[in-house]
């Protein structure tokens, strides 16, 4: 079992749980015991239910299930906010409203707390929703009247989430429903004002008005007065233990929360780590849901950020420091982020002992690795994360006989396992792999390839990275080495492969994914000609779609102009997306003034195209900045905008490139 380290360690101090003694911590436990905590296998069979839902009736059997089947309020209410919280994770903005409209879920608007969490989690998979070519006000506006009709209401926790999707611009048909809603609470006027001064300044000038104004004498703060303060961008430990001193009120369990979710929201994983690690100091324990967010935080690649080795050790010190919680409603925890982004990272200290112990944990807990992982395969990837190379892992999964919607699961998991010594899987072990296919009696099919070439295509661009090229020289190696070995399995696929082995998998999802692999990595411009023998092939089949266009004009393709002429000339019509893409194409190679003409002329200003906007702000020298930002200026005020132009500019720095000196005090 793995040491304990500091982090651990603090765990046992004498305020251990939300700020409560040791006493008022067995109390609360055995309160629960009292037949009132739901059990894993019922909180599992829910989640499972929900995870395999395929019509209207199986849905309103699992929330008659809740209702029926539940002994007492609470747990009811543990079997909501289970549903909700699988429905969050799964972004099933369908069933969330299915939900939301259910005859099932009436009594439970007015419990704030569940009726809360289930608007939160609608509004963000509206916000997700990949169908959404502008932002969905009126789909929003229309969900907070649903709830305030049903006998809800506008809960802070609503209102931060809505403050951190727009940002200080709430649009007018979301902001006049929330106003309805006011006028039907009764009368604070501390809160009122604090959240009218927060929304007009920053929270040191919210602070010296209260305190010169006297309203902290005639009026007693309380937690929500807390949370107003902190709004949707305060996260800084000093700046919380600040307004605490201020309002000479306790930091609670829930303010900390906040200001994680802040931290999160606005500065990302390390800003959150800060928070996490001076709560504890201060006997803090954060609820297993909040840990998980943090470390999905450091180990999910997202948002211009590719996370580096540290961030995972981070994740695992977390992940350790909340061990001694596991045995307390173990189902909440999931261990299949943390566990993947070690088999993924080269560089990351002791990262195979890692898994060991935290498989062998869980365990013992009776934690499940990922539980949307179809069951009988955990086994399978348990020995996969515990083998020592692609050719072991196949070799032990040739005693199972599989479906082929399971081998593409497996190959999945094994194309994307990096070993130290064989960073992408081969192009022999793909074969040993299609053989294993056969002898489950199956026809191999194009999914199996384009399974196999996104994960070489994972691999390159992971070599590309300046940590992994460090590790592999202390090793004696080079990345460029394990970059021209997966250059070489491409081509192996390309002219054997798909021309003598299987021909009849040459088929064009094939070659798009083709394209993927041979843009990923940053020699992409010495595979020109790879590239170019798959355009021609798409373009002599007629196979060009949006989709392919989408990924043929990557940033990393030299020819992205030809396959735009050749993409029109064939007559597909470009979606926002393929415009989106070209013009970061276009900036990402210096023509800056060419793609902000295709944001500008195809696209508009969209929160939405920041994947071209952003490295448009960050690589532009200051006159051009403050003149791009003037002409989007909903994409620049945007609160997540200066959080990714960070991060860009961060990572261009790590791979040593040159970002321009910029200062963001201008007016827009």
């Amino acid at each position: 079992m793995r040491a304990r380290t500091g982090l651990l360690a603090r765990s046992s101090l004498p305020l251990c749980f939300g700020g409560h003694t040791p006493a008022t911590v067995s109390f609360i436990r055995r309160l629960h015991s009292q037949h009132s905590t739901p059990s894993p296998a019922w909180v599992d069979n829910l989640r499972e239910a929900v995870g395999s839902l395929h019509s209207p009736a199986d849905f309103t059997r699992v929330l008659d299930s809740i209702v029926h089947t539940s002994r007492s309020k609470h747990l009811q209410e543990q079997g909501w906010r289970t549903v909700i919280g699988e429905l969050n994770f799964r972004n099933d903005k369908e069933h969330l409203l299915a939900l939301f409209d259910s005859e099932q879920f009436l009594p439970w608007f007015r419990d704030s707390r569940v009726s809360g969490e289930a608007c939160t989690a609608l509004i963000r998979a509206l916000f997700r929703s990949p169908a959404a070519s502008s932002l969905p006000d009126d789909d929003i506006r229309n969900v907070i009247a649903r709830m305030l009709s049903r006998g809800g209401v506008v809960t802070p926790a609503i209102r931060v989430v809505l403050s951190r999707l727009y940002g200080t611009s709430i649009p007018d048909v979301v902001a006049d429903v929330l106003a309805a809603e006011d006028e039907l609470r009764p009368e604070d006027p501390l809160l009122k004002e604090i959240r009218t001064l927060r929304e007009r300044g920053k929270l040191k000038d919210a602070l010296a008005h209260l305190l010169r104004g006297g309203q902290l004498r005639k009026h007693r703060p309380n937690a929500e007065h807390f949370r107003a303060l902190l709004g949707a961008d305060v996260w800084r430990p000093k700046d919380v233990i600040h307004i605490s001193e201020v309002l000479r009120l306790p930091a609670s369990t829930g303010v900390w929360i906040g200001a994680l979710e802040n931290a999160l929201h606005t500065s990302g994983p390390h800003a959150a780590r800060e928070v996490f690690d001076h709560a504890r100091n201060l006997g803090i324990s954060f609820p297993h849901s909040t840990v998980q967010r943090i470390i999905g935080a450091l180990t999910c690649k997202r948002d211009f950020h590719i996370q580096h080795p540290r961030d995972t050790e981070a994740a695992v010190d977390i992940f350790w420091a909340q061990s001694s919680n596991i045995w307390r409603r173990p189902y909440l925890i999931m261990p299949a982020p943390l566990v993947t982004s070690l088999s993924h990272h080269i560089g990351v200290r002791d990262r195979w002992k890692e898994v060991g112990e935290i498989l062998e944990t869980c365990r013992k807990a009776g934690v499940l690795i990922d539980r949307t992982f179809p069951a009988h395969l955990l086994p399978i990837y348990e020995d996969a994360l515990l083998s020592t190379s692609h050719a072991e892992v196949i070799t032990r999964c040739k005693s199972s006989t599989l479906s082929v919607s399971d081998l593409s699961w497996l190959l999945f998991l094994i194309g994307w396992l990096r070993y130290d010594d064989a960073p992408t899987m081969s192009y022999a072990d793909f074969l040993a792999f299609i053989d294993y296919v056969k002898s489950c009696g199956h026809t191999p099919t194009d999914e199996l390839v384009v399974g196999w070439l996104d994960a070489v295509g994972h691999s390159r661009q992971r070599l590309s990275l300046p940590w992994e090229h460090d590790v592999f020289v202390r090793a004696g190696s080079s990345s460029d080495h394990h970059h021209t070995l997966a250059t070489n399995f491409l081509r192996q696929l390309q002219d054997e492969f798909l021309v003598t082995v299987h021909p009849e998998l040459a088929t064009p999802a094939v070659y798009s994914a083709l394209l993927d692999a041979h843009n990923a990595g940053p020699h992409a411009i010495a595979t020109t000609d790879d590239l170019d023998k798959c355009w021609t092939w798409l373009v002599e089949h007629d196979a060009v779609t949006d989709d392919i266009l989408s990924r043929a004009v990557s940033s990393r393709n030299a020819h992205a102009q030809r396959v735009w002429d050749d993409a029109l000339r064939m007559g597909v019509t470009p979606s926002t997306t393929s415009y989106v893409r070209y013009a970061r194409s276009l900036i990402s190679r210096g023509a800056r003034e060419a793609g902000f003409a295709i944001i500008r002329d195809h696209v508009g200003d969209l929160v939405t195209s920041q994947y071209a906007t952003v490295p448009l702000f960050a690589l532009s020298p200051q006159d051009e900045l403050e003149h791009y930002a003037k002409a989007l200026p909903q994409t620049w005020r945007d609160p997540q905008t200066r959080l990714f132009m960070k991060r860009y500019r961060d990572h261009r720095r790590a791979r040593g490139k040159d970002v321009p000196p910029q200062h963001y005090r201008f007016s827009v």
